[in-house]
């Protein structure tokens, strides 16, 4: 079993600053409060919560019933009890911001607890972590726990006919266009990013070199003005 500090410097590595966590199987709440003292907020849930002031009463197959949105969900040595535990990652994913990380710290299958307990295969997690819609960061065994790290991605994207063509700003100008068949394996979304190429009429009478075209999706996910929420955009670059 990973010592707290081990977990804790996962949770800090993995969190970007000022960002807010959510312990799922939070027991005690002691990461929490440990986390507090370092400066770092959040929340946790459990179906049997021991600490009123840091966990409150939930089952990890209903946190996507929770308003708060996080940067960082984690859960430590509870992945094999949850009722659907191949359910979690995308259970995740719906309280999670743009770029938000999912780290999953369990015993892995075969580990020897002297619990009769089932435990997981960190081939499976993994998938279903990247099933979800993550990029997979890090799948580790260390001694007879595993750590699966998965990471959203942070380019929020418009689902419909209108995200056709949209501009994308960054060092790389990017264009928004229907994946069709050639696009297997790029995620579930519908839309796939690509180079934006510049024609004489996006040049107009200056050429812009690198700068590249006047962008339609603005700093904090926004799109022509209308605030985008609850979809993600895998980047293939």
């Amino acid at each position: 079993m990973l010592h707290d500090n081990e977990v804790l410097n996962l949770i800090t590595v993995w969190l970007p600053r000022g960002g807010t966590v959510l312990d799922v199987g939070c027991g005690s709440g002691r990461m929490l409060a440990t986390l507090a003292e370092r400066g770092v907020s959040g929340m946790g849930i459990d179906p049997f919560p021991n600490n009123t002031e840091h966990c409150r009463r939930l089952r990890a197959g209903e946190i996507d019933q929770l308003a708060e949105r996080f940067d960082l969900v984690y859960t430590r040595y509870a992945l094999h009890h949850f009722d659907a535990p191949q359910k979690f990652p995308e259970k995740a994913r719906s309280v999670l911001r743009a770029g938000g990380v999912l780290l999953i710290v369990d015993w892995f299958e075969g580990a020897k607890t002297g619990v009769p307990e089932r435990y997981l295969a960190p081939r499976a997690v993994a998938e279903w972590v990247r099933g979800a819609g993550f990029d997979l960061l890090r799948e580790q065994v260390r001694g007879q726990s595993m750590v699966i790290v998965g990471k959203l991605p942070s380019v929020p994207f418009a689902l419909g006919p209108q995200a056709q063509g949209l501009r994308v700003p960054g060092p790389k100008p990017l264009v928004l266009r229907p994946k069709d068949a050639g696009d297997q394996g790029l995620g579930p979304e519908p839309w796939v990013l690509e180079p934006f190429v510049l024609g004489p009429k996006d040049q107009g009478p200056q050429d812009q070199g690198d700068q590249g075209p006047p962008a339609d999706v603005e700093a904090g996910g926004k799109i022509r003005g209308e605030e985008v929420r609850d979809a993600y955009l895998r980047v293939p670059l």
